[in-house]
């Protein structure tokens, strides 16, 4: 909780100078998440010949409500070239 609360808090600023706050701070925390991924990925070995990141916004709301699900990437990394592809233009078209 603590580590939710500082993320949220250097942040502070962004978020109260939003539009929208609830929308500005679930970015935040899905930008932070993702900057954790991604150092993750790059300080790990792996044994096959990609590896497939996949990002998204799911909110679970009621029956009232409904869900909610935004694609933020979708993207594959060749190991053996080096190389990163975004997938998501090719996935939307």
């Amino acid at each position: 909780m603590n580590i939710i609360e500082q993320i949220f808090f250097h942040q502070k600023d962004r978020i109260l100078n939003a539009e929208n706050q609830i929308f500005e701070a679930t970015e935040v925390m899905y930008e932070a998440i993702d900057e954790r991924i991604e150092v993750l990925v790059q300080e790990t070995n792996y044994p096959g010949k990609y590896v497939i990141l996949v990002g998204a916004i799911f909110i679970n709301g009621d029956k009232d409500m409904g869900s909610f699900c935004q694609f933020k990437k979708f993207d594959y990394i060749d190991l053996e070239m080096q190389k990163r592809k975004s997938l998501m233009i090719e996935y939307y078209e």
